[in-house]
């Protein structure tokens, strides 16, 4: 319910602000992607892929310079390599924002580029069993990284179309041992310039 909020004020703010600074252009897009961590220790608990939601918008003040805001959530269970093989379960929020650069190439494709910083709160739950008894351990970080994206945006009628994307996000982060639990998203969304 917390998220749902987050992401509707995002939404309005974004409206108001293009509403009154005389911005040239909006998106709203909700993306879908798999995600393919960097980490090897991460892809050996939680696998190789991952699903990731996102909602994504964007202010244009020009052509060719827009500013982007990003909300995604990554879930995932998993198995640790220890001994113990205990079940753990990763959950990542993450908020991105930045320059975004795009480029009509005609009337229907709009190529994109972008940057900028992440902020990510990551929650670690492990249980593990033993004969005498099952210990839960629940830990959480906050860190802060990178994005690299780009895209094409492909309009299907109006103002409405889909976005395809890879990003790649760096996301280290220190728990018992470092990590980049960042990696590679492929995926597709849908969104509505206006």
């Amino acid at each position: 319910m917390k998220n749902i909020k987050i992401l509707q004020l995002l939404a309005l703010s974004l409206c108001a602000v293009s509403t009154y600074a005389g911005i040239e252009y909006s998106t709203l897009k909700v993306r879908g992607s798999a995600f393919f961590p960097q980490s090897k220790r991460v892809r050996q608990i939680y696998g190789k892929v991952g699903g990731n939601a996102e909602i994504e918008a964007a202010i244009g003040f020009t052509d060719h310079v827009a500013l982007w805001a990003n909300f995604d959530w990554f879930s995932k269970h998993g198995h640790s390599t220890g001994l113990l093989q205990s079940r753990t379960n990763v959950k990542i929020a993450n908020f991105s924002f930045g320059l975004q650069f795009p480029w009509q190439i005609d009337e229907c494709i709009i190529l994109y580029a972008g940057v900028g910083p992440t902020i990510a709160k990551i929650w670690l739950r492990n249980v593990i069993n033993t004969t005498a008894q099952t210990i839960v351990q629940n830990v959480s970080k906050t860190c802060v990284g990178g994005i690299v994206k780009t895209g094409i945006y492909w309009f299907f009628y109006d103002n409405f179309f889909c976005d395809t994307f890879a990003d790649y996000l760096y996301q280290p982060t220190g728990f018992s041992s470092k990590a980049n639990v960042g990696g590679v998203r492929l995926g597709l969304g849908l969104g509505v310039m206006f």
